[in-house]
């Protein structure tokens, strides 16, 4: 847990640095390109040549590796039991991995629509219990 929140942290000071720094991040960016100029555009053309539906992929497992720092394996086991609310599974639906916002700290898989859900409710316990009552009145 120490490492997530360490990782949050760092996540965050950098993401300051990049708004406070705007232009020392492009001439930095610039710099690299031009320092690995062939190495980029070769990066570049593979991505390029790759079909829709592997983009798709290559793109999914960048920000799950990015985010998480998870790699692929280890992600499609950990989603590979279903929603923990609704219990749908990975080929039925888009699959998410639920975190804590502050500590990185991953809780578990969720479809997309049960993540949205609990997103929507800003993982508040209490507004969710609200809703419950609610919904509990309305079938009485």
């Amino acid at each position: 847990m120490i490492n997530e929140v360490l990782r949050e942290q760092k996540r965050l000071a950098q993401q300051r640095y990049r708004e406070n720094h705007p232009d020392r991040v492009k001439a930095q960016k610039a710099a690299y390109y031009e320092k690995n100029k062939e190495r980029e555009q070769e990066k570049q053309k593979r991505y390029r040549d790759l079909t829709k539906e592997e983009r798709k992929l290559y793109d999914r497992k960048y920000r799950v590796k990015s985010k998480y720092g998870l790699d692929w394996d280890k992600y499609k086991e950990l989603i590979s039991s279903g929603c923990e609310i609704c219990g749908s599974m990975p080929e039925e639906t888009i699959m998410h991995l639920d975190h804590d916002h502050l500590s990185g700290k991953i809780r578990g898989p969720l479809c997309i629509h049960c993540n949205t859900a609990l997103g929507s409710f800003k993982d508040d316990i209490a507004l969710l219990k609200k809703a419950v009552q609610y919904l509990e009145k309305q079938d009485a």
